[in-house]
C-alpha cells in the first residue's frame, strides 16, 4: 500500500491531468484506510471467542477466510466487497483492542504451557526407607519446591494482567491445581517426619491397629508413586490430600502417646534426655539386643566410649567401661545388662559411682608409697586429678596452719615447681597415648596449682579462713567421699 501511494503520488507530478489518476488514488486511500483492519483481522492469535467479539462489534458475520488469505492484493476485490461493504472503518478501533487483546491473551497462554510443560518433566525421588522391603520415602524436595515456587509466581503474573479474562477459566484451573499440589506436598513431607519405625509397634500395643492402616496406606501411595513417579499427578491424585491430612492427625496422636512413652523412659534413666527421640527409639526398638546402646553412651555419659561386654556377642553381662581414648575401668562383678534397658543403665550408672569411689580410695592409699610421677601412671587418670587434688588441698592447709604460714607456703611451692618438672621430663619420654594425656591434663591443673600457691603467699594469706584461700576449689576426703567446697559451701 505504501508503494503504490508513492506511485500514485509520483503520476500526479508526472502525467497530464486524466480520469485513471483519481480513481487509482481513490483505490489506494482507500485500501489504506483499510489496511490496519485488515492486519488486525489476519492476526494469527484470533481464536473463536474473539471473532465473536469482531462480529458482535460490527453487527454481523464476515467471511473469515477470505480475511485470512496469503496477499492482501490478490484478495482485494473480496476483502474490499467483505469490509467495505459493512463499512468496517467506522469499527475500527473495536476491532484493534480485540486484535490486541487476543495477542496479549496469546503470550499468557504460552507463559501457562510453559509452566504445563515443565510440570510434565517434574518426578519425585523415591528412595528406599532403611533396610524395609518394599518400604518407601520421598527423597530430597528443594528442586521441586523452587519449581513449584517459581509456577506460583508465574501464575500470580498472569492472572494480574488485565488481559487474562478470556483465559481466566483455564488460568484458575491450573493454579488451584498447583495450590493443591503445595498443600498436599506439604502433607506428605510432615506425614513422612511422623512416619515412626515399625518396629516400635510392640512398645506402643494400643496405638500399633491405628498405626498398621495409616502405614498400610502410605506404604501403597509410596509405592504408586515410584511406578509413576510425576509429581503433579502423583501430588493430585484424587483423594491423596484428604488421606495425608487424616493420615497426619493419626500420627500425631501416636506421636502424642510416643513422647508419654519415652517420657517415662526418661524419667526411669534421666540421661536418655542426652537423647534424641529418634536415638532413643532406636535403642527401645532393640531391647533384646543389649549392643543397640553402644553407639549413644558418648552422649549419656561424657568421656565413655562404650561398655565391655566381653567376647561373647550374646553376653548380658557388664565388665568395664571404656573412654574415647581406651582406657577401661572395671564395674564389678555380676553387673548384667537383663530387664528393661534404664533399669540396667540405672545399675550401670551405679556401678561406675560405686566403682570410682573404691579406686579412688586405693589411689589415695597408695598415693605415699611410691613416685608421685609413677603412681600417676598406674591410676585411672579421672583418679589421679581427684587424688593429686586432695593431696594438694591438704597440703596448702597443712602451710596455711604452721606458725610461719608464708614460710610454709613458699616451700610448698618449691615442691610443687619440683613435681611439675618430673612430669615434664616425663611427659617427653615414651609414654602411650593415655597416659600422655593423662600426664597433659595433671600438668594443666599444676600449673594451675602453682599459680594459686604464688598468689597466696603474694597476697599473704596465713589462715585458712581467709578468703583468698575460700574462694578457691577445693578437694578433701571426708568419711570416704570426696567432697569438693568454694567459699564454704560444698
Amino acid at each position: 500500500i505504501s508503494r503504490f501511494h508513492k506511485s500514485v503520488a509520483k503520476m500526479e507530478r508526472g502525467l497530464q491531468p486524466n480520469k485513471l489518476v483519481p480513481a487509482f488514488r481513490s483505490q489506494v486511500d482507500t485500501f489504506r484506510d483499510v489496511q490496519p483492519v485488515v492486519q488486525a483481522l489476519r492476526n494469527r492469535a484470533l481464536k473463536e471467542r474473539h471473532w465473536s467479539k469482531v462480529f458482535e462489534a460490527i453487527g454481523q458475520v464476515l467471511n473469515r477466510d477470505t480475511l485470512l488469505g496469503v496477499n492482501v492484493i490478490e484478495h482485494k476485490e473480496a476483502i474490499q466487497q467483505t469490509l467495505l461493504g459493512v463499512n468496517v472503518i467506522e469499527h475500527k478501533e473495536a476491532i484493534q483492542q480485540i486484535s490486541t487483546e487476543a495477542t496479549q491473551e496469546l503470550a499468557l497462554e504460552e507463559l501457562l504451557a510453559k509452566v504445563q510443560a515443565r510440570w510434565g518433566d517434574v518426578e519425585f525421588t523415591v528412595i528406599p526407607y532403611k533396610e524395609l522391603k518394599d518400604v518407601f520415602i520421598l527423597g530430597a524436595i528443594e528442586d521441586i519446591q523452587v519449581v513449584l515456587e517459581d509456577s506460583m509466581v508465574t501464575m500470580s503474573t498472569i492472572l494480574a494482567s488485565r488481559f487474562v479474562a478470556g483465559i481466566r477459566g483455564e488460568v484458575e484451573k491450573v493454579e488451584r491445581q498447583l495450590s493443591l499440589f503445595a498443600e498436599t506436598l506439604d502433607e506428605w513431607i510432615a506425614v513422612q517426619k511422623a512416619w515412626i519405625a515399625p518396629d516400635i509397634q510392640r512398645q506402643l500395643p494400643v496405638e500399633a491397629k491405628a498405626f498398621a492402616s495409616t502405614d498400610k496406606q502410605l506404604r501403597e501411595i509410596m509405592r504408586r508413586t515410584k511406578d509413576r513417579p510425576n509429581a503433579l499427578l502423583a501430588g493430585t491424585a484424587p483423594g491423596i490430600l484428604e488421606t495425608f491430612q487424616k493420615a497426619n492427625e493419626t500420627l500425631e496422636k501416636i506421636q502424642k502417646n510416643l513422647e508419654d512413652y519415652l517420657e517415662t523412659k526418661r524419667m526411669g534413666f534421666p540421661r536418655f534426655y542426652f537423647l534424641s527421640n529418634d536415638e532413643l527409639l532406636e535403642i527401645l526398638a532393640q531391647t533384646k539386643n543389649v549392643q543397640a546402646v553402644q553407639p549413644h553412651m558418648g552422649k549419656c555419659f561424657d568421656g565413655i566410649r562404650r561398655l565391655d561386654f566381653g567376647d561373647d556377642p550374646r553376653s548380658i553381662d557388664i565388665f568395664a567401661m571404656i573412654s574415647g581414648e581406651g582406657e577401661q575401668v572395671s564395674l564389678g562383678k555380676n553387673l548384667k545388662a537383663r530387664g528393661n534397658v534404664e533399669k540396667w543403665l540405672c545399675d550401670v550408672e551405679s556401678s561406675m559411682i560405686g566403682s570410682l569411689r573404691k579406686l579412688a580410695r586405693l589411689g589415695y592409699s597408695s598415693y605415699s608409697e611410691e613416685p608421685r610421677a609413677q603412681w600417676v601412671l598406674h591410676q585411672p587418670a579421672q583418679l589421679v586429678i581427684v587424688v593429686s587434688q586432695i593431696f594438694w588441698c591438704a597440703a596448702v592447709e597443712a602451710a596455711l596452719k604452721a606458725s610461719d604460714a608464708l614460710a610454709a607456703l613458699t616451700d610448698y611451692l618449691q615442691t610443687n615447681i619440683k613435681q611439675l618438672a618430673e612430669l615434664t621430663r616425663l611427659v617427653r619420654g615414651e609414654l602411650t597415648q593415655l597416659n600422655r594425656r593423662s600426664l597433659a591434663a595433671l600438668i594443666t591443673i599444676d600449673v594451675h596449682a602453682r599459680d594459686i600457691l604464688a598468689d597466696l603467699i603474694k597476697r599473704g594469706t596465713k589462715d585458712t579462713n581467709e578468703f583468698e584461700w575460700q574462694m578457691q576449689l577445693r578437694y578433701y576426703l571426708e568419711n570416704e567421699d570426696v567432697v569438693v567446697r568454694q567459699v564454704g559451701k560444698a
